[in-house]
C-alpha cells in the first residue's frame, strides 16, 4: 500500500507540460495556481501578468505571460491532474482490498502529464 501512494505523490508532484512550457505541480504550487486561477476567475488578476514556468527542454526558468484565460486553463489542467491522480490511487487500493492487485498495475493508468 505505501509503495502505491509513493507512486501517486511522485507522480502527481512531477508537473504538466501547458503549451510548450512545464507547470510545476508540487505541494507548494498547486495552492499559488489555484489562487492564481480563482483571483483569474474573480477578474482580480492583471491579464498578462507573468507566470513562471520551465523549459521542458533545458530546466532553464522562463517569466510567461498568461492571460487570465489562461491562468483559468492552467488551474483546470492542474486540478483536474492531481485529481485524477488521487484517483488512481483509490482504485489500486480498492484492488489491494479486494485481493485483485498485481504488482504491474502500479505502471498503468495514470494521467498524462500534458
Amino acid at each position: 500500500m505505501t509503495q502505491i501512494q509513493n507512486e501517486r505523490w511522485l507522480r502527481e508532484v512531477s508537473g504538466l507540460i501547458w503549451s510548450g512550457v512545464f507547470i510545476d505541480t508540487d505541494e507548494k504550487s498547486q495552492p499559488k495556481i489555484q489562487s492564481a486561477r480563482s483571483a483569474a476567475q474573480d477578474g482580480l488578476r492583471v491579464d498578462g501578468s507573468a507566470w513562471k514556468c520551465g523549459d521542458p527542454q533545458t530546466g532553464e526558468i522562463i517569466y510567461r505571460a498568461t492571460s487570465n484565460a489562461e491562468m483559468i486553463e492552467i488551474g483546470s489542467m492542474a486540478f483536474n491532474y492531481v485529481q485524477d491522480c488521487y484517483d488512481r490511487e483509490g482504485v489500486l487500493m480498492t484492488a489491494v482490498k479486494d485481493g485483485t492487485y498485481t504488482a504491474d498495475m502500479i505502471d498503468l493508468g495514470w494521467p498524462a502529464r500534458v
